[in-house]
């Protein structure tokens, strides 16, 4: 491809406020490019992990000793804990779908949460779209608490609250004798 066809275009911010017809968050990438022309890129995941990898080698390649190699470095450290965390979440939005998604509550979920996407029917695929949205474990301990409020009456069961915790032990959280949920 000739680069005389090619229009440099710069950086102005990124936003998060779009959104996919399946309710998913769009990452949008804002540049400006000549004429002050506003264009906007949605990347998909492989085309930031490249940018991302791309950065970090040409810097640690061009100055081995930039002031930008820690806090790439760092970035990739946060990234790291954030993808485990998510993963841990998914996990347990997968476990608590699975224990609570056939037991009636006390409240329909859709109820409880009335922005769920109405193509998600079913209690269980609900309880999986609410818990694995968390950004954070406060944020999911709001989602869960109350998910846990409403089945209330099925913790009296010792077995359900025993697997319970065990769903929750990889997150560092458990249920409490009053059903209230606490960090470890």
């Amino acid at each position: 491809m000739s680069t005389d066809n090619r229009e440099r275009i710069w950086f102005e911010s990124i936003k998060s406020n779009g959104s996919f017809p399946d309710g998913r968050i769009k990452l949008d990438v804002l540049f400006k490019g000549s004429g002050n022309r506003e264009l906007v890129w949605t990347p998909t995941w492989n085309a930031v992990i490249s940018i991302s990898a791309a950065a970090k080698f040409l810097e640690e390649t061009n100055k081995p000793r930039s002031e930008w190699n820690q806090p790439l470095t760092d970035a990739y450290s946060k990234l790291e804990q954030s993808s485990k965390f998510l993963e841990e979440i998914a996990k347990a939005a997968n476990l608590i779908a699975a224990n609570l998604g056939n037991l009636f509550g006390d409240k329909a979920i859709d109820k409880l949460f009335p922005d769920i996407p109405p193509e998600l029917s079913h209690k269980p695929e609900q309880i999986r779209y609410i818990l694995s949205g968390a950004e954070d474990i406060d944020d999911f301990i709001v989602r869960l608490a109350p998910i846990i409020s409403v089945h209330r009456k099925y913790f009296d069961d010792k077995i359900l609250k025993q697997n319970f915790n065990r769903v929750l032990r990889p997150l560092a959280l458990k249920l409490d004798d009053n059903l209230k949920i606490v960090k470890i």
